[in-house]
């Protein structure tokens, strides 16, 4: 699993990207909204998804950038505050650092954190 702090550096087309962010106690899926800071994509609220609304495009466009979270983030389900990937699936579920282990609630995965996220996919604000 790789946590929300990126280390490759790009020039970011965009300033607003949506991407799906599932929780790992709850198995709900939110809308994460991550703002470029001119350095960093930094996430910066999540949203319940409401039935019947649509979640962003995921696997259509990968942004390679540097990701943090925001220190006031948390997860509106579960309170985490952070995020991480997923190694085999690339999904992207809340996550606490005093979590040991994370089990990613697509896929099942179960690994202790390991490296940064370097790319994400998701809509464009």
């Amino acid at each position: 699993m790789k946590h929300g702090e990126g280390t490759q550096i790009t020039v970011a087309d965009e300033t607003t990207i949506f991407v799906t962010i599932t929780c790992a106690h709850t198995g709900h899926p939110m809308v994460g909204r991550l703002v470029w800071d001119g350095q960093a994509f930094v996430l910066i609220a999540a949203s319940k998804q409401r039935p019947g609304s649509v979640i962003p495009d995921e696997g259509k466009h990968w942004r390679q950038a540097v990701y943090r979270v925001h220190t006031s983030y948390r997860c509106p389900q579960c309170h985490a505050s952070s995020m991480i990937q997923c190694g085999q699936c690339k999904a992207l579920c809340c996550w606490e650092e005093s979590w040991q282990i994370v089990s990613c609630p697509r896929c099942g995965q179960s690994n202790r954190r390991q490296g940064d996220i370097q790319s994400l996919s998701g809509g464009r604000g």
